[in-house]
């Protein structure tokens, strides 16, 4: 199984098909965690240009999160999710997802963040090279978490993006 925190960007606009970019996003990301094995964690972030928050905590798809099935939370906040804002702290929150992610790490399974943003990043409180260093400096060899991107448009950060890929 896999343990993944899903970091996505509740900026995210335009349309496609018909529908928000934003809806088919989290569609597809409910439709994805549906189809995993319970044994599977999964956690989920959001962020804006504004702030970032934990929605759903990492853990296992059988074990229930507030009363109920942890399936149940994580699609119900992707169902419910609308967008917000413009510009994004995606920098800064992956600086947090990944250092909990690294704290709580699972051994024996593929360990990993998936940022999904559209951009630009617009917290001036870490840079590209800054968050590329951070990454560099935290990551652990025998705790490996790879930081895993879709980045959707034409967004000014896809090098840095692709530099924070490669690095994890």
């Amino acid at each position: 199984g896999s343990a993944t925190t899903v970091m996505l960007d509740q900026a995210l606009s335009g349309d496609e098909g018909g529908k928000p970019r934003l809806a088919n996003v989290t569609g597809a990301l409910d439709n994805r965690i549906r189809a995993l094995p319970p044994n599977s964690a999964v956690g989920l972030w959001t962020f804006n240009g504004v702030e970032s928050r934990s929605v759903v905590p990492l853990g296992p798809l059988s074990d229930p999160v507030g009363g109920q099935p942890r399936t149940a939370a994580l699609s119900g906040a992707l169902q419910g999710m609308a967008p917000s804002g413009s510009g994004a702290v995606s920098f800064t929150t992956l600086r947090i997802v990944y250092n909990d992610a690294l704290a709580n790490y699972r051994a024996g399974r593929t360990n990993s963040v998936l940022v999904i943003t559209s951009g630009p990043h617009t917290d001036q409180s870490l840079d590209g090279a800054g968050l590329q260093d951070m990454v560099r400096s935290s990551a652990d060899a025998a705790r490996p978490v790879a930081v895993d991107v879709i980045n959707v448009g034409d967004d000014s950060d896809r090098p840095t993006w692709e530099a924070v890929a490669q690095i994890s």
